[in-house]
């Protein structure tokens, strides 16, 4: 297998975060988006996060595959998609 890398000045962190969303969140909707590319499939994925600042705390995991991720990879990947925000908050 192989792996090519971008490097692109397109979006900064801070832009990302002046819109409102995560900059973790943004990458990680990023691979999800890549994987669909290039296999047709949405991946089932999960990152480690820490809970060490509780008491016990220990490393829990994040899932980032969820039918809202699919809903997106599907949507992003179908040239005909129109543009329309959707906002729950």
């Amino acid at each position: 297998m192989n792996l090519n890398v971008l490097t692109t000045d397109v979006i900064k962190r801070q832009q990302i975060k002046d819109s409102k969303l995560s900059p973790d969140g943004f990458l990680q909707m990023s691979f999800q988006l890549a994987y669909y590319f290039m296999t047709g499939k949405t991946a089932t994925t999960y990152e480690s996060a820490s809970t060490s600042g509780y008491k016990h705390g220990r490393t829990e995991v994040i899932r980032s595959a969820t039918l809202d991720s699919q809903h997106f990879t599907k949507t992003m990947a179908n040239p005909s998609a129109t543009v329309s925000f959707s906002f729950f908050f």
